[in-house]
């Protein structure tokens, strides 16, 4: 019973908190905290180093941006589809995961379990469950994380992208 009642109000909590945009919550258990970087999703006008960026999120923290914000999500529609890439560090400091999760302008993740076996739960704005993708990234975006994204940028990725997937 008493999961239960805890569940419902972090639920409501995540809703009140995330009212006007996405949030990414830490629930690890084990001092677990994740490096995260929009990746898709803003505006066709956002500045990079403006979109939204959290180098060190750790456990019990919660990091998040308005889908109003053009350096956001490009429509200002909680319904819009962004897309971040996620790293998770273990207590050590470690990369020890390296995701792509997509997710609703207007919803959350929520990061849970352990460096090495994580939970991953996305949902809409309302808590309904949304049906997400999840890469295990092989690629290294370090190199793009700070850059101007280009077109020719973008498009050398995703020729790279298709290529593994035939593979």
């Amino acid at each position: 019973m008493f999961r239960i009642l805890s569940l419902l109000l972090f639920v409501l909590i995540a809703l009140l908190d995330h009212a006007h945009g996405y949030c990414v919550y830490n629930r690890h258990s084990d001092g677990t905290s994740f490096f995260i970087r929009q990746i898709a999703g803003q505006g066709p006008h956002a500045k990079l180093n403006a979109r939204f960026k959290k180098w060190n999120v750790t456990p019990d923290q919660s990091e998040c941006c308005s889908y109003q914000d053009n350096d956001c999500a490009a429509n200002g529609n909680a319904e819009d589809i962004v897309k971040f890439w996620i790293v998770l560090k273990s207590d050590q400091g470690f990369g020890v995961g390296n995701y792509e999760i997509d997710c609703p302008a207007g919803g959350y993740i929520v990061l849970s379990g352990t460096s090495t076996q994580p939970i991953i739960d996305v949902r809409w704005a309302d808590g309904r469950p949304y049906q997400y993708t999840v890469e295990h990234d092989q690629k290294s975006h370090w190199f793009f994380a700070d850059l101007k994204k280009t077109r020719k940028m973008e498009n050398r990725l995703k020729s790279t992208r298709r290529k593994r997937q035939f593979k």
